[in-house]
């Protein structure tokens, strides 16, 4: 969900940037370099959940501690 709500806040600034008070270049530029950069970040979570979740298929631990998230041990 916080990917979803990154890129909708993307796509709102390139809506607004002629709105802004900055040239519209300037704008559209920064919003193009802080897209690409949520893109990037939006990636890296995806791996990172995809990794996650392999491990715990093949039964490796996601610690040094041996616990994935503290709910195993939880009634």
């Amino acid at each position: 969900m916080a990917v979803g709500a990154l890129l909708t806040y993307v796509w709102a600034g390139f809506t607004q940037a002629a709105d802004s008070d900055a040239p519209f270049a300037v704008a559209v530029t920064g919003n193009a370099v802080f897209g690409a950069g949520a893109l990037v970040l939006a990636r890296a979570a995806v791996r990172s959940v995809r990794r996650h979740r392999a491990d715990e298929d093949a039964g490796g631990s996601a610690g040094p501690t041996g616990a994935c998230d503290g709910a195993a041990g939880r009634t």
